[in-house]
């Protein structure tokens, strides 16, 4: 599961609720049903599947764990909505240059990952440490070894308690792209002097609210 902002896939979505634009508190993670009647994916049509992997294609700006600046892309994910979260939720909260005044929404994108891959799960290597300033560089060499014989990493998440991560370098790994629901990461607004802190909120897709009412219709 990898969380994409919405404005890359889809530049015109806007979460409306009664006809309004989606305002109000946000939520931390307990509270958001991440599972249930209505949660369906839907396949992504062929000009959305590109923009997913536009991620492979593209040097990033900013460091990453298995890539640096100017580095080739890397296609990162959790394999679970949850880890997929945290892990975006941290770097909102953390990152430099990251401005803590408007929502940001993310479509919530599945895909199916195989081939051979570098697993960490169960072992420690200091490109796991959760300070990035010691697992960065220690990813960055990692990674450098690993693409020459793997498909990419899979390691347990720094962000996520018992969560995982993969981050693939070999672009035919990834198939089967379904688009999920849209998550907005919202500012929590803390007394001064607290750390900043996003909230999130998780929306119905059309097709999901279509699908609920139908299913309610039947059972009455």
């Amino acid at each position: 599961m990898r969380l994409i902002p919405a404005a890359i896939l889809e530049p015109r979505l806007r979460l409306v609720e009664h006809g309004n634009v989606i305002e109000g508190q946000a939520f931390d993670l307990g509270s958001i049903p991440l599972e249930g009647p209505g949660t369906r994916s839907r396949k992504a049509s062929p000009a959305l599947s590109t923009k997913v992997m536009d991620s492979f294609h593209y040097s990033t700006m900013a460091r990453n764990r298995f890539n640096d600046v100017g580095d080739k892309g890397v296609y990162y994910a959790g394999t679970t909505l949850p880890a997929a979260i945290e892990e975006i939720r941290w770097h909102l909260d953390n990152d430099e240059g990251v401005p803590f005044d408007k929502t940001r929404v993310y479509r919530a994108v599945s895909a199916k990952v195989s081939g051979r891959f570098l697993d960490l799960r169960g072992t420690w290597e200091m490109a796991l440490h959760p300070d990035t300033e010691k697992g960065y560089p220690a990813g960055h060499r990692m990674a450098a070894k690993a693409r020459e014989v793997c498909d990419g990493i899979i390691y347990p998440s720094a962000r996520h308690l018992d969560g995982t991560c993969v981050a693939v370098f070999n672009p035919e790994a990834v198939s089967d792209i379904r688009l999920g629901r849209c998550i907005s990461f919202e500012p929590i607004k803390e007394r001064e002097g607290l750390p900043r802190r996003f909230g999130y909120r998780m929306h119905a897709q059309p097709h999901e609210i279509r699908a609920a009412q139908a299913a309610m219709q039947m059972q009455a």
